[in-house]
């Protein structure tokens, strides 16, 4: 079948007892970022997944992993990378932006903006490091959001939003190509979601863990509204209802992604209850997913002319979601990256020493 797609990772965030501290996470090199993120790729790409959306990560770490993925010298799913997450100042996760002392860390996997010129100048940064798409966070002015959707769009780059309420309502309005998470928002702006083409990847599980574990989610500094389960999904399902194009996206973060692949399946089981059949949730983690990756022609299906992401399971998941437990093996690009259910580097090949002439 064709490789899984994870559209909402953060391959570098921390992974120890320190993940729930932000300071200590604003402080990772990019050196130990890249590190961690071999891990996740690995967990992912035993898990089925062939390619992630990386939505915010340290510094250069992301595009280190992107091109040690392609170039064959690490396994793992090809990474679609943002670069830094950016967000005003004071904004959601701006935390994760500052240094002890109160000094931005340029290696931090935030960047804040302040003003419309600041929010260009922050999407620049990223494309300049060869970001794939760029990712924004709530809170921002219209003319901010306005700015960095403009800028992102003029240099071909698709743009998603962490957002809720009237900052998702701005994020319509600048045109944005996806939205993250099932925060609130009201029912025009589902309609206008639908009217204007935006993709939701409504990441259920990361949700689920936070109210299965304490009742329900009670807000923050930035996020100060209240969720359980049952509006997550009542929030899933309007913009099923609507026709919305949703693809999956699991927001693991801190030890959450030894979850996988339960997390996975989790998320296809939360699908169906938005009112997807099994194989309409197995499309929108391959097809559709590809599709809002602006990979539909590449990706997502087992077709002739696209790229070889294939994984062999056992089972008939599209029957019974537990097949996915059983990835077998995995081809990323053709190549072979799982074999027997274990990573899989092709040896070293020995060359000719040079002759005396």
């Amino acid at each position: 079948m064709p490789g899984l797609i994870d559209l909402h990772t953060h391959l570098t965030f921390l992974d120890n007892a320190d993940a729930g501290n932000i300071y200590s996470n604003s402080l990772v090199s990019g050196a130990e970022a890249a590190m961690r993120g071999q891990r996740r790729m690995a967990i992912e790409l035993q898990s089925g997944v062939t390619s992630v959306r990386d939505v915010g990560s340290h510094g250069d770490a992301p595009f280190v992993l992107k091109r040690l993925q392609a170039s064959g010298a690490i396994p793992g799913p090809r990474v679609f990378a943002a670069g830094q997450l950016i967000t005003q100042t004071g904004g959601h996760a701006a935390l994760h932006a500052i240094r002890l002392g109160g000094v931005e860390n340029p290696n931090a996997m935030v960047r804040t903006a302040s003003g419309p010129d600041s929010w260009r100048e922050a999407v620049r940064a990223q494309f300049a490091q060869g970001a794939d798409l760029i990712k924004l966070a709530s809170e921002y002015s219209q003319a901010e959001i306005d700015a960095a959707v403009d800028e992102a769009h003029s240099l071909g780059l698709p743009v998603t939003v962490d957002a809720e309420t009237r900052y998702i309502d701005m994020a319509i309005e600048a045109g944005v190509d996806s939205i993250e998470h099932p925060l609130p928002r009201s029912d025009e702006a589902v309609a206008r979601m639908a009217k204007r083409g935006i993709a939701s990847v409504p990441t259920l599980v990361p949700y689920r863990i936070i109210t299965r574990s304490s009742g329900g989610y009670y807000g923050s500094t930035s996020r100060r509204f209240e969720l359980n389960e049952d509006t997550i999904l009542q929030m899933g399902r309007k913009l099923r209802r609507a026709g919305v194009k949703m693809g999956i996206g699991l927001d693991l973060i801190g030890d959450w992604p030894e979850y996988m692949p339960g997390a996975y399946i989790d998320e296809l089981n939360g699908f169906t209850q938005l009112g997807f059949s099994k194989s309409e949730a197995l499309v929108a983690a391959t097809k559709t997913s590809a599709e809002i990756l602006r990979m539909g022609d590449r990706l997502g299906t087992i077709e002739v002319g696209k790229l070889a992401d294939i994984i062999v399971v056992g089972g008939n998941p599209d029957q019974d979601f537990q097949a996915l437990r059983q990835v077998e093996t995995a081809f990323v690009n053709g190549r072979l990256m799982l074999k027997e259910g274990r990573l899989f580097l092709a040896g070293h090949e020995e060359k000719s020493m040079p002759e005396k002439k």
